[in-house]
């Protein structure tokens, strides 16, 4: 095997902490409930950012027939694209890093107009007559306007790097063909 079909494969120092970052993925999926065998070829590609199915396998010792399938999952979700290689019957399957964060952020802008929505609520409710003079209640409305403010500019932040990310991911494509 030349050296070109191993370059998957990291050595020494170099692979144990590509074990211990498969191990933290796996750590993830178990918090979430996911299958150990998809947290670590959801680890892989996330690492590698392109592999074959071929390099899956000796990358984690599962059966082909495992690799395939949840090479299937990840591509039914978005994660991961395929394409052939040339003069080949074998894919490449890429990552696509902007999906998870663009997933994640999408998660967090809806988090984050939840809570808004919530501190707005509070806020007026606080502001009518029967709170006014209550005791605590100028402390309580000045921390829930603090927090109001810190979410709206995370809300907008958050924004301005999804928008950044997809204008990036644009020109990669662009790039790319």
């Amino acid at each position: 095997m030349s050296t070109q079909d191993q370059q998957h494969i990291f050595e020494g120092r170099i692979r144990d902490f590509e074990k211990k970052l498969i191990e933290f993925y796996k750590d993830i999926g178990k918090a979430r409930g996911q299958n150990p065998k998809f947290s670590t070829i959801l680890g892989y590609m996330m690492i590698h950012g392109s592999l074959t199915q071929k390099q899956l396998r000796e990358l984690t010792g599962f059966s082909l027939a495992t690799v395939s399938n949840l090479l299937n999952t990840l591509l039914w979700s978005k994660y991961v694209s395929k394409k052939q290689i040339k003069g080949t019957n074998a894919y490449k399957y890429t990552f696509d890093l902007s999906q998870i964060a663009t997933r994640s952020a999408s998660n967090r802008i809806e988090e984050f107009e939840k809570q808004i929505r919530f501190y707005k609520l509070i806020i007026n409710k606080l502001m009518q007559k029967e709170y006014m003079n209550k005791e605590g209640q100028p402390m309580l409305l000045e921390r829930l306007s603090q927090l109001l403010n810190f979410v709206t500019t995370w809300k907008e932040l958050t924004e301005r790097t999804m928008k950044h990310m997809k204008e990036v991911e644009k020109q990669m494509r662009k790039d790319n063909d």
